[in-house]
């Protein structure tokens, strides 16, 4: 079997912020610290309503003339519609990226790959060809310019090298906790509810941005009783899918699912099951980091 394998990245694409202002903006609007944010640069962040609820999540990724922020497919007319409101008062151009780019993950043995990008120090590498996003010596992410004269010979190149696999990405993404809000999860979340908080998503010391008074309440003041968890499922699962415990209610959601695995929003020390299926609880499992209870 070859030792490289690919999935497409079907539930991901990017929202670009353009323009002198875009770090100036995105620092008061996001969770994440955007003024020491450096070119080929990545960070986790979210956005939040006034209430402290997140309407986005997001991999940004500093380009030369702004950034590129990763995110659920569904939730990006949504960020748009809401950022659109504050962007006026700013010399920035936001834009739905998804018709510009065609997401591939590539993981293990990458350094086969005939086209990658020369990384250097840098993890991130943009050119005519697309965005091309290290995440590790074993996991690449392509996203490749369709109107670029070697669409069509990376795509084969890929074939010719790798083997594919479902959800080889996005299990990637719930077994390292990262939360990937979708629309149906829209409001329904403050951050901690969402780990995010324990992935350097967010930056408790950087100044006033949109929900950052609720957000920092919680985390100086009060404890939440709701956290992301990791569970085996025997099948995909929709995002918002309603948890419960063993008395069958309600006490969470489901936040992103694969073939295998989901995570859960849900209160702490319960037993989870879905809806009015108490014959089998959900199997909890590992997470990287430490989940306080």
């Amino acid at each position: 079997m070859k030792q490289l394998q690919y999935s497409a990245i079907e539930h991901l694409s990017f929202l670009s912020v353009i323009g002198p202002d875009s770090k100036k903006f995105l620092q008061g609007q996001s969770s994440c610290q955007f003024n020491n944010f450096e070119i080929g640069q990545q960070k986790l962040g979210s956005f939040s309503d006034a209430k402290g609820r997140v309407y986005g999540t997001f991999n940004a990724i500093a380009i030369e003339d702004g950034f590129l922020l990763q995110m659920s497919k569904d939730i990006i007319e949504h960020c748009l519609t809401h950022l659109k409101k504050y962007a006026a008062f700013f010399k920035v151009t936001l834009s739905d990226e998804q018709r510009n780019f065609h997401g591939i993950g590539l993981q293990g043995d990458v350094i086969q790959c005939r086209f990658l990008p020369n990384f250097d120090q840098c993890n991130v590498v943009k050119n005519a060809k697309g965005v091309w996003i290290k995440q590790n010596d074993q996991q690449i992410q392509c996203w490749i310019n369709p109107l670029n004269d070697q669409y069509d010979s990376i795509f084969e190149t890929i074939e010719s090298d790798a083997t594919y696999q479902t959800d080889i990405w996005l299990d990637q993404s719930i077994e390292a906790g990262i939360a990937w809000l979708s629309f149906e999860n829209i409001g329904e979340f403050v951050a901690q509810m969402l780990n995010l908080d324990l992935i350097d998503a967010v930056d408790f010391k950087k100044g006033c941005y949109t929900g950052q008074e609720i957000i920092a309440r919680l985390h100086y003041k009060g404890k939440s009783k709701k956290r992301m968890h990791r569970v085996a499922v025997p099948e995909r699962v929709t995002a918002g899918t309603i948890i419960v415990n063993s008395e069958n209610k309600a006490i969470g959601k489901v936040v992103n699912s694969s073939s295998t695995q989901a995570l859960i929003s849900a209160t702490n020390n319960e037993q989870f099951f879905f809806e009015d299926k108490l014959e089998n609880s959900l199997e909890l499992l590992d997470l990287p980091y430490e989940v306080s209870e």
